[in-house]
């Protein structure tokens, strides 16, 4: 037979010591607070955001993706982005330095309108 006070005593939380709550409360997990943050928050405020740009420049190398792999298909393309986004969020939970990704892409349409003009010289050789 349980006693009544014993159930009591067992539904009571343990006492915590004043310094334990002072010390819980002053050390919010930072990298917590900054997934969530990058979470709720547009496209456009993260990039804006200094803490989260270069976090936020994955995502928009997923945009940059999903628009060439679905470029019919817009609920595709935003899933392929939101998975992306969360996973990027995960590893900022996890305390991860994230290095920004650097789109070239002006760059390799450089060298292919280079490479193209190239083979037209070659097309247009004089006919002996």
């Amino acid at each position: 037979m349980i006693r009544p006070q014993a159930v009591q005593d067992r539904k009571q939380p343990p006492q915590r010591t004043t310094n334990q709550v002072r010390d819980s409360k002053e050390k919010p997990d930072q990298s917590l607070d900054l997934a969530e943050r990058f979470r709720r928050q547009s496209h456009a405020e993260n990039a804006k955001d200094p803490a989260l740009r270069r976090a936020q420049s994955h995502v928009a190398h997923a945009l940059v993706i999903a628009a060439g792999k679905f470029p019919q298909d817009e609920d595709r393309q935003r899933g392929f982005v939101d998975r992306r986004k969360e996973e990027v969020a995960v590893r900022i939970e996890k305390g991860e330095q994230i290095a920004g990704v650097q789109v070239r892409q002006q760059q390799n349409e450089r060298i292919r309108s280079m490479e193209q003009n190239q083979i037209l010289q070659r097309n247009r050789s004089p006919i002996r």
